[in-house]
């Protein structure tokens, strides 16, 4: 595929539409997740160490997860 790509000179547009994907994926992940788990923004202005540490963990998993998902499918 790389290859092919690569000598279509379509490489490029190939891997910006793939990293749109990437990042679109990451922030509908992210919020569902956050939804999911209760973490809003009463919670930010009341605990922010507490939101500082679930959110961390929250985009830590998106990330592993879209990864492998999409990267390593």
């Amino acid at each position: 595929m790389y290859q092919s790509l690569l000598k279509e000179n379509k490489l490029h547009s190939y891997l910006v539409e793939f990293d749109r994907q990437v990042q679109d994926t990451l922030i509908l992940t992210e919020e569902q997740m956050r939804q999911a788990e209760g973490i809003t923004d009463e919670l930010k202005r009341q605990y922010q160490l507490e939101w500082v540490c679930r959110m961390n963990n929250i985009r830590s998993r998106v990330e592993e997860i879209v990864t492998n998902e999409l990267v390593y499918e």
